[in-house]
């Protein structure tokens, strides 16, 4: 529901006929969906048990497949490579719909595989570790960069 309020709110037009595409024949979506969900089922599934909370994707196939805990988590992670697979393929592939369309459900999967990582029990120097990576090296780099192509073409922008 996120990736479809993102393109409500986007700032650039979305034809009618790109919308409907995007919530009936876009893989990226419900590819989109399963990393999100089950990287959470992955990660919370231990926990999730000893609180009785809903079945997971782990406990459920378990129970249909009569398989081991083991056997559930490689399918999970077989179901996470394949869908990596359609966004890879449908954003590589776009000619239905601008790109822009489908970067929000691109960008959540990668913050999804980003943030969880781990089961948050102590984030904190992760997360800061991230933070630094994503932004402030980054920016730091393309400083060096802008500084590198100053300094070879003798101007300043």
């Amino acid at each position: 529901m996120i990736l479809i309020t993102c393109l409500i709110v986007a700032e650039e037009f979305i034809s009618k006929e790109t919308f409907e595409w995007m919530l009936n024949d876009s893989l990226v979506l419900p590819a989109s969906s399963l990393i999100n969900r089950f990287k959470d089922d992955i990660i919370g599934h231990a926990h999730e048990q000893q609180r009785e909370h809903g079945a997971s994707f782990i406990e459920c196939y378990m129970k249909e497949y009569g398989a081991l805990e083991q056997e559930a988590l490689a399918e999970a992670w077989r179901q996470i490579v394949n869908a990596w697979k359609d966004i890879n393929t449908e954003y590589l592939r776009a000619t239905h719909v601008p790109t822009f369309v489908l970067d929000p459900a691109l960008n959540l999967s990668r913050l999804v595989d980003i943030l969880q990582k781990d089961d948050f029990t102590d984030s904190r120097w992760f997360l800061k570790d991230v933070i630094t990576m994503l932004f402030v090296d980054s920016v730091n780099r393309t400083f060096d960069h802008q500084n590198a192509f100053e300094a070879n073409n003798g101007s300043k922008t």
